[in-house]
């Protein structure tokens, strides 16, 4: 199969998917605008993720190891579970919406 693409085009939503993926060593610009390399989205993304994941789980760990010095179970890790679980949803919800605030920004921008 050959690429049909030619400079800057999109394939058309109805085009089935192996004639994209027919267009090998081609870097296909994401849909939301975004200009940066697909790799670098992908990392971006993925820093994020682990973050979240670290914001939610460490303050409880902490939470626990500070239980077991001082005596007091549950109630740092019950404490460090609440912070972490709270904070870690604040971020989560600002990733998801992020994407959805920078395109409908975007799309101010080319309005005007």
């Amino acid at each position: 199969m050959v690429c049909k693409l030619k400079g800057d085009e999109r394939p058309e939503p109805s085009e089935p998917v192996v004639a994209v993926a027919a267009c090998v060593g081609r870097i296909m610009p994401a849909t939301n605008g975004d200009k940066r390399p697909p790799m670098a989205v992908a990392m971006d993304r993925a820093s994020q993720i682990i973050s979240i994941a670290l914001m939610m789980s460490l303050p409880a760990f902490l939470g626990h190891l500070a239980d077991d010095k001082f005596g007091t179970s549950p109630w740092l890790v019950v404490v460090g579970a609440v912070l972490g679980l709270t904070a870690g949803m604040y971020q989560l919800l600002r990733f998801v919406g992020g994407d959805k605030k920078k395109s409908d920004d975007q799309s101010d921008r080319k309005e005007q």
